[in-house]
């Protein structure tokens, strides 16, 4: 018989007191979701399976933090991290939702530096 994988994560979820954000997909897309504190994060649904909990409420440090705010403001406005990020002020790649590749630092993307194509094609319209 097939595991449902779906209602097995949303129980764990449910059970711990935090709340799932958006919507599963598989056991290694990430989703974020809200601890009994209000943070929001990105997890890995296997990866909070395996106990890994609201990294706002354990923080170690505050690079750690950054990395997390960068990683949810990537997914709400629909972009692709490309690479990986190392601190707010390296450049990363990212690719908006229509395709176009552009590198950024962390702190100007979040400061709505996003696709310049994007705009030029908002400009001409």
């Amino acid at each position: 018989m097939k595991k449902n994988y779906d209602s097995e994560f949303k129980e764990i979820v449910y059970k711990e007191g935090y709340t799932l954000m958006t919507p599963y997909k598989t056991d290694l897309s990430k989703v974020i979701l809200s601890c009994p504190k209000r943070h929001k994060y990105l997890v890995v649904p296997k990866c909070f399976k395996n106990g890994d909990r609201c990294p706002f409420c354990s923080i170690k440090s505050i690079g750690c933090l950054s990395k997390i705010n960068f990683e949810i403001e990537i997914v709400k406005s629909g972009y692709k991290l490309l690479t990986p990020y190392v601190r707010n002020a390296i450049y990363v790649g990212v690719e908006c939702y229509l395709g176009h590749y552009r590198q950024v630092t962390p702190d100007k993307f979040k400061h709505d530096k996003r696709c310049p194509e994007c705009d030029r094609l908002k400009k001409k319209a």
